[in-house]
């Protein structure tokens, strides 16, 4: 089934030009310049949000039981008239 989905692909959401992709390494475009607000990925499961130079960098990590010693975690982003707000939410049902 994985063979069958886009490596990478581009939701506009509220006015809101988000970039989704597996491995950050793959990244092929320059997110700012081309008006992205946000990019998710997720290959490393390590949870994390940060803003670099006003996009912000989307790992919501794993949200099924433990791996690798890591929390279970999801990212929820907000997203009103094109302004975002991120964070990460710990899964207590995996502790």
């Amino acid at each position: 089934m994985a063979d069958k989905l886009p490596r990478t692909e581009t939701v506009e959401v509220d006015g809101a030009k988000i970039y989704l992709l597996h491995r950050i390494s793959d990244l092929d475009v320059a997110l700012k310049a081309e008006g992205y607000k946000a990019v998710v990925m997720g290959h490393s499961h390590r949870a994390s949000i940060k803003d670099k130079e006003g996009v912000f960098y989307i790992n919501p990590g794993t949200a099924g039981p433990r791996r690798f010693g890591r929390l279970a975690t999801l990212a929820v982003l907000n997203i009103t008239d094109g302004a975002l707000l991120a964070e990460l939410v710990e899964l207590s049902i995996f502790k």
